[in-house]
């Protein structure tokens, strides 16, 4: 279960997703899955397939698919792309015809029915899941594509529809089953064998609009008939109604239905003429006020459901009182058996109807006039107008009575809902702590809240029935006048039409400006016209009534409002596209002024919220290059803003940009505004916690889902508070402190709010401060301890977060926080200094307590810079792209008219500049500087900027971009001549039938076949343009016409793609920029950060045959020593994610352990890049070492050994082989490493954070099954990824574990002393089968580094497990993964080292008399020459007895190693040859970093070694 979506409602919103995906991987659909290259390479040309290139991924899949593996590709297309890419259907449907396989597309067809069905089979879940609707309609929609659109029928035994909407509307179901219908049929607008009016196609659709007229049925569900009608160009009212709905009726609370009413009657057949209708229809409207009045008690009698065993005493203690609102208003309040406080007082209870009556008649009074006023007045005009041509004055007073009573109650309970809130808060709070009884105020609070929450439907539904009689008197009085016109005109004239004169005037423009459809016409108004008056029945009045059981219920779980306006159920999922252009904001739609309903605004921006969610979670953009602005003092770049500047910035005409554009436009032509910010706010409450509930396994080089989901419910809400302005910002407050327990502390979800200015910040330091002062009884709460433990952790990580990394506010921002932890802090350092012999504080609150001592410090010594706090949001920095736009087009216009910026005076001045950089063919270099010098290059100068050349971003753009191509073009043409005659002398070379001299010409024919004058040329213009202009800029702009070429010709040119020029001219660039020069010195970080973002833009998960060039580039002198050199090490986030991004490429290939030629070669200078780094700039792999383990496969044991050999320069690594050595006594393994990842984050996922958090405070067992079951991927996702678990996500629940337990423990932790996270690691240790066993042990292998904490914690861990597990198993997987890393080439990690050490060596862990370390003699041989490398001796067993099992370890002698046989590992090192490149010569050994460090070019890594 998901804790946090079922605190705020348990709604199924986004969690749906995985579901339905757990149903597509049934057992029943799955198919034989062809090898994973073919995999990947299927889903390359997936991935990359649009319309314009069919042809060619034809080709590509025809050449890599068999016939063997058409089932998997049919599953694959409907599963992976159909059911997710609506609009690429038209495209796959052109691929497969292409293809040519008929059988190939009746396995697709065959598939999708199979899909349906198994999906079909969840139907009742559908109803209430927004992604099982939307993967039904869009499966629907493909059905629809690739069989009636393509003239071929539906198979009946698979897809009858329509017996499956006549059981659907049997059992509540046509919410998901009617849109699949509608869906599939819009393939008939395509046809030609199923157009209207063939039998078929008319049965459905008369069927259909027999559905369409069903009483009450929900708007969105007729809007999806319409729709279809729409798209198949017929008009509904022109259908004839089927009778098959007749004697059939929905059960009882059927969701289809926009209110459950007490009786149903069957669906009659339509009656004969309109006026039968209308008279029908006036004959039902006389109950309207006994309707009302019955409503509101069958509301008053629900809220009253909870009363319980209270009822009794309340009624006989209020018995006595007869000046109630009304009488027997004490058995309607509802005072929960929970509340503890009228147990022990029951004679209290007579408290609970009192305050409710007295809040009551509060505000009851204002609320009944104004809305009285305004619901006549509004009711009066409207059907007055309607009706001037009526000539029956019951229907006229009846479809008044029905409207005022709508529009009454609705008013009112918009206008009562929150000041009944609070008077009944204030008098509940009167009159309890008025009490003689009551001395102690302490949870009187959450008492008086819970007793507000409880009675204040029964408040509003009392003070809507007050309204609604009132108004009902009212406009019976307020209409009389043309009551009584059609009276006096009947008796008068009974053969004259009746038309009202002070609405129908001659020659006057009303109504004859109206369409003919809505024009009054003489004579009773039509059934159809009627309808619209009729359907005020079915709109539940202020939605307190509607489905009590159903959303409302959710809501009261929780203590959330019931949203203030009735609104059915919003049709998710569908496209902005499908939405008229009166729901889309059209211009035409805003000059008509045309006010839109609530249910269709809401339906629109859910609508297309949806499909951008959909969108995002198929395809996450690109993560975007690190900003050095964002970094301030953290070493870390942050996912939120990296998620918010991926999002901004996607194409401005995309589905993200134009969905934020028209949700103010929505709301702004919505009649109630307000309420739909509120029920749109509540649904993107429920769907920012049920975002965490998402498996997610990270994609290379993309943004982090969930934080992108998180952005664009963010950026929604951004827009709804510019309507809703204070109101939203105080409800969201109210609804994060009604989340119940540990739920509500997410940190991702309140930095945001904090960030978008969502919530007031006086009102977040208030909130905050009041959470971290309660405290909570139960422990699982966080309660029974010295301080609010998980409160102030979670308080601690928001401010590290809003104030220290985002910016967002400041530490003066939040002064009631900042005193409680100030004062907290203090009391704790009094503890500490008192030297007492028993602490208050647990470990955990310790723990929570420094860092809140070390934020307190971050803070005050914070610089606020001088334009204070800034706040990165989605709709901010599109709005600055709208307008950077704007002012590009206005720049255009203005271009087009000066022939200035032409291409050819743009070339004529490269040209110019070649000549002179370069000089004449006849001039010598020495001719050329005479004749121009420094004069020439300030002429070139002058003529570039007077021609306006780079006056703006545009024309910089424009000028590099041409220039650029200019001269690669050059860099090819002017070698033609060179080549033709390096060709004649490779012929000649083999004339004299020498093929080594063949070759040799070959290689020096192709060394000379590019002329780099013109790239030389074009990164000198560009550096002289730099001194003369904005450097940082100018050189950003150069980098960005580089890149576009870069990537433009390698997608154009594929493996034929030549990277040597783009390489000289970015090594031009990187050499000049880093030569000394006072000019770029100043901004060094600025111009290594510009070309950070342009090897982001090419790394080779982007540009794959680029990779060579890049990873020389990176590693090169003037860019990866002077980046990692730049003070406080603010160049460190970026160098971080270029090596990510190289390992990220290399994973594929190291997975496999065999390397091709070319993989190999860049793997090797990964290795040698890797060595510099250990050896230069060790604290770098040091504090990155949790994010580069992540990413290495389990085969890599030889990179993963020399991440985790870096340590501190500053320190002097213990020798490990010292006798005697006390690795506790260490002062260096008292000292935490610092972790610079975003293991938390992850950690979040699937709310693993919460079960962990959870299971150390109430030891629940159940939750350890549930932690292990979360770590498992789905089967989809682990046959992907060849792996049945979820790695990240293991490696950040061991981090956080061991993390939690250490902290704040003097003794850094001790394992033997048991405890919660122990626990945690022994059941995963047993319980894990063997794969999961292994990624684990190896987890916490890669924590055993140099001397810190962890090293010594996870040292002890293993140390701990291995005698006292109960699994012999589990003892040979743990040396398992200790010796595969010793046995690995050097260097091998220091606390790797002394664990196995300590192993071997100590008697009480009987290592020598285990079974596996004598299973064979070659594995004997293995071990003995590990211990001989180890310990410097060998065992000697050849003189063991029977009695000898037991003594281990003593018979340890100094006897020489045995030789080792050939081709057996030793833990020596190997050669060491020099590396070649740009460095000097790494190779040291001994001394303080001689540990086993070899550095040098290392061997590849084999099989046998990782």
């Amino acid at each position: 279960a998901n804790p946090a979506a079922a605190a705020v409602g348990g709604a199924l919103m986004f969690g749906g997703a995985a579901t339905v995906d757990s149903l597509l991987n049934d057992v029943e659909l799955q198919v034989e899955r062809p090898p994973v290259g073919i995999c990947d390479q299927v889903a390359a040309i997936f991935n990359s397939l649009v319309k314009d290139n069919v042809d060619q991924k034809v080709a590509e899949l025809t050449a890599i698919v068999t016939q063997d593996h058409h089932p998997w590709l049919a599953y694959y297309l409907v599963k992976c792309r159909a059911s997710k890419e609506v609009n690429y259907h038209p495209t796959y449907i052109e691929f497969f015809e292409k293809l040519k396989q008929p059988r190939l597309l009746e396995l697709v067809t065959n598939t999708t029915y199979d899909c349906l069905r198994v999906l079909l089979k969840s139907v009742d879940q559908a109803v209430v899941s927004t992604s099982h609707r939307t993967v039904l309609k869009n499966l629907g929609y493909w059905l629809g594509q690739i069989t009636l659109a393509r003239n071929k029928p539906l198979k009946g035994k698979h897809m009858d529809l329509k017996s499956t909407l006549l059981d659907a509307f049997e059992n509540g179901r046509l919410t998901a089953v009617l849109p699949l219908v509608c869906k599939v049929l819009e393939g008939v607008q395509k046809s030609k064998a199923f157009k209207m009016p063939v039998p078929w196609t008319t049965g459905l659709m008369s069927l259909l609009a027999e559905i369409h007229d069903v009483p009450n049925l929900r708007t969105n569900l007729m809007f999806e008939v319409e729709v279809l009608c729409k798209h198949l160009d017929v008009k509904i009212s022109d259908l004839q109604r089927s009778q098959l709905l007749v004697g059939r009726r929905p059960p009882p609370g059927s969701p289809d239905l926009s209110r459950t009413a007490e009786q149903r009657t069957e669906v009659a057949p339509a009656s004969g003429g309109l006026r039968s209708e209308a008279e029908a229809w006036t004959g039902r409207v006389g109950a309207t006020e006994d309707d009302a009045t019955r409503a509101a008690a069958v509301a008053a009698n629900a809220a009253a459901a909870g009363y319980g065993q209270y009822r009794e005493s309340v009624y006989q203690s209020a018995a006595q009182r007869e000046d109630y609102i009304i009488p027997n208003l004490p058995q309607l309040v509802t005072i929960s058996p929970s509340i503890t406080l009228f147990q022990m007082l029951p004679h209290l209870a007579h408290i609970v109807p009192t305050a409710v009556d007295r809040a009551i008649k509060e505000v009851i009074s204002a609320v009944v006039e104004r809305s009285v006023t305004i619901s006549c007045l509004t009711t009066r005009e409207m059907v007055t107008k309607d009706f001037a041509m009526e000539p029956d004055e019951n229907v006229l007073k009846k479809a008044a009575q029905l409207m005022v009573s709508s529009v009454a109650g609705s008013l009112a309970l918009v206008t009562c809902r929150e000041p009944l809130r609070v008077s009944l808060t204030t008098h509940f709070w009167q009159l309890i702590t008025g009490s003689r009884e009551i001395h102690d105020t302490t949870g009187l609070e959450d008492i008086v809240h819970r007793l507000s929450t409880d009675n204040l439907e029964l408040g509003c539904a009392l003070i809507e029935k007050a309204v609604v009689d009132r108004a009902l008197r009212d406009i019976d009085s307020s209409i009389s006048g043309p009551v009584e016109a059609r009276r006096e005109q009947r008796a008068k004239s009974p053969s004259v039409p009746f038309y009202d004169t002070n609405y129908i005037q001659p020659n006057s423009r009303w109504p004859q400006a109206l369409p003919q459809i809505l024009r009054p016409k003489p004579g009773p108004l039509s059934a159809q016209q009627l309808k619209v008056y009729k359907d005020f029945t079915s709109i539940t009045v202020g939605g307190a009534q509607e489905e009590h059981t159903g959303g409302t219920a959710n809501l009261a779980a929780t203590g959330l409002s019931a949203t203030p306006t009735a609104s059915p159920a919003p049709t998710y999922g569908a496209s902005a596209a499908a939405v008229p252009p009166a729901y889309r904001g059209d211009e035409a739609a805003e000059a008509q002024g045309d006010a839109l309903a609530p249910e269709a605004v809401v339906s629109a921006i859910t609508g297309s919220m949806e499909a951008v969610v959909q969108g995002l979670v198929g395809s996450p953009p690109l993560a975007p290059p690190i900003d050095t602005a964002t970094l301030y003092t953290y070493h870390l770049s942050d996912l939120a803003l990296d998620a918010c500047t991926a999002l901004a910035s996607l194409p401005l005409d995309g589905e993200l940009a134009t969905m934020l554009q028209q949700v103010p436009r929505w709301i702004s032509q919505c009649a109630h505004n307000e309420a739909v910010v509120l029920e749109m706010s509540q649904q993107i409450f429920k769907k920012l916690f049920d975002v965490f509930s998402m498996p997610q396994v990270p994609i290379p080089d993309t943004i982090s889902v969930m934080h992108g989901l998180i952005e664009v419910y963010m950026a929604v809400l951004e827009k709804l508070r510019e309507r809703a302005k204070d109101l939203l910002g105080n409800y969201l407050i109210t609804w994060l402190d009604e989340i119940p327990g540990l739920s509500r502390y997410n940190v991702d979800i309140v930095a945001g709010f904090v960030r978008y200015n969502l919530i007031p910040i006086s009102g977040v330091d208030r909130l905050l401060s009041q959470w971290m002062e309660s405290r909570p009884r139960d422990p699982a709460f966080g309660g029974g301890g010295a301080i609010n433990a998980p409160a102030m952790d979670f308080v601690v990580a928001t401010l590290q977060l809003s104030v220290l990394r985002q910016r967002a506010i400041s530490g003066a921002d939040v002064p009631e926080c900042m005193e409680v932890l100030t004062k907290e802090v203090g009391k704790y350092n009094a503890c500490q200094n008192s030297q007492a012999s028993t602490s208050p504080y647990t470990p955990q609150e310790s723990g929570v307590l420094e860092s809140a001592s070390l934020l307190i410090e971050e803070i005050q010594a914070l610089v606020v810079p001088p334009n204070g706090t800034v706040r990165q949001t989605v709709n901010s920095m599109l709005a600055d792209r709208l307008a950077e736009a704007a002012g590009y087009q206005e720049d255009a216009a203005a271009d087009a008219k000066d022939p200035g910026l032409s291409r050819e005076i743009i070339l004529d001045i490269f040209e110019e500049w070649y000549i002179m950089y370069n000089g004449p063919p006849d001039d010598g270099p020495i001719t050329i500087r005479r004749r121009f010098g420094s004069q020439g290059y300030g002429a070139v100068l002058q003529t570039i900027t007077s021609g306006g050349f780079i006056r703006n971003d545009e024309a910089k753009d424009r000028f590099f971009r041409i220039c650029c191509e200019h001269a690669m073009q050059r860099t090819f043409l002017d070698a033609g001549s060179a080549s033709e005659d390096d060709g004649r002398a490779a012929d000649a070379a083999a004339t004299d039938g020498s093929p080594d001299a063949a070759a040799a010409a070959d290689r020096e024919s192709l060394a000379a076949s590019l002329n780099f004058n013109a790239v030389d040329a074009y990164s000198k213009l560009v550096v002289l343009l730099m001194k003369f202009a904005d450097k940082v800029v100018m050189l950003k702009r150069a980098l960005k016409s580089i890149v576009a070429e870069l990537k433009a010709n390698a997608e154009a040119q594929g493996p034929s793609f030549n990277q040597r020029p783009y390489f000289r001219i970015l090594l031009n660039l990187l050499t000049d920029v880093g030569a000394p020069d006072p000019n770029f010195e100043r901004e060094n970080l600025q111009l290594l950060a510009a070309f950070c973002e342009a090897f982001h833009e090419l790394n080779p998960l982007r540009v794959p045959n680029f990779a060579f060039a890049w990873l020389e580039l990176i590693s090169n002198r003037m860019f990866m020593p002077r980046l990692l050199m730049v003070k406080n090490q603010r160049g460190w986030p970026l160098f971080q994610s270029l090596l990510v991004q190289l390992l990220h490429f290399l994973v594929p290939f190291l997975r496999s352990v065999t390397l091709h030629d070319s993989a190999r070669l860049l793997y090797k200078g990964a290795v040698r890049m890797l060595l510099v780094l250990l050896h230069d700039f060790p604290q770098f792999l040091c504090d990155y070492h949790y994010s580069f383990c992540d990413i290495m496969p389990t085969p890599c044991v030889q990179v993963r050994n020399l991440i985790l050999s870096a340590f501190p320069w500053n320190m002097k690594l213990p020798d490990p082989f010292m006798p005697n050595l006390k690795v506790d006594l260490l002062p260096e393994i008292r000292a935490a490493p610092r972790i610079t990842a975003h293991y938390m984050s992850t950690l979040l996922q699937l709310n693993l954070k919460h079960d962990v958090d959870t299971y150390l405070r109430t030891r629940d067992k159940r939750v350890l099954e549930a932690i292990k079951d979360k770590i498992r991927l789905p089967r989809l996702e682990s046959l992907e990824l060849e792996t049945k678990y979820n790695v990240p996500l293991m490696n950040a629940l061991l981090l956080y574990v061991g993390m939690h337990l250490s902290q704040g423990n003097s003794s850094a932790g001790q394992p033997g002393q048991g405890g919660p996270a122990l626990e945690i690691f022994m059941y995963l240790a047993h319980n894990l089968d063997y794969e999961g066993r292994y990624l684990f042990l190896g987890s916490i292998a890669n924590h055993l580094r140099y001397p810190n904490t962890h090293t010594h914690y996870f040292s002890l861990v293993l140390l701990h497990m291995f005698p006292n597990t109960r699994d012999e198993a589990v003892r040979e997987q743990i040396t398992r993964v200790l010796l595969e890393r010793l046995i690995a080439h050097r260097p091998h990690p220091w606390g790797l080292l002394i664990t196995f050490i300590e192993l071997i060596k100590n008697r009480q862990y009987d290592f020598w008399n285990h079974s596996f370390v004598r299973c064979a003699p070659e594995v004997e041989r293995l071990f003995q020459s590990v211990a001989y490398t180890c310990l410097g001796t060998t065992i000697d067993r050849q003189n063991e007895g029977p009695d000898a099992a037991g003594r281990g370890a003593d018979h340890i002698s100094e006897a020489p190693s045995p030789p080792l046989e050939a081709g057996e590992a030793r833990c020596a090192p190997p050669p060491a040859p020099p590396i070649h490149g740009h460095h000097a010569e790494v190779a040291r050994a001994g001394g303080a970093r001689g540990v086993g460090i070899v550095c040098g070019a290392l061997p590849l890594e084999s099989a046998g070694s990782g």
